[in-house]
């Protein structure tokens, strides 16, 4: 998106304008801005791997199509390496 032209609006307030004709207060973007940076230098809360296994799943659960668990996280998690939605190893070696 090609950079915005910052105007005085009627109100009194910087409006950032797009050359599509978008709109935005500027103190409103730069608000969200602040909450996402603060939000993303905010610890992780959890009182167990357990917790971040429940997390994972939950949120896999929601995506429309998940990648497999890779076998370490898996392992990490206490999944059991046989789940479907953990990778399986492919057979390098072939006999013959």
């Amino acid at each position: 998106m090609d950079d915005p032209e910052i105007v005085r609006w009627h109100d009194g307030r910087d409006v950032y304008v797009y050359p599509n004709g978008d709109r935005f207060y500027v103190d409103e973007i730069e608000a969200m801005r602040a909450g996402a940076e603060e939000r993303r230098n905010q610890p992780l809360k959890v009182d167990s791997i357990e917790d971040i296994g429940r997390m994972y799943l939950e949120a896999r659960a929601k995506a429309a199509n998940p990648p497999l668990i890779s076998r370490n996280v898996a392992v990490l998690l206490g999944i059991p390496l046989d789940d479907p939605d953990v990778e399986q190893p492919s057979n390098a070696h072939s006999e013959g």
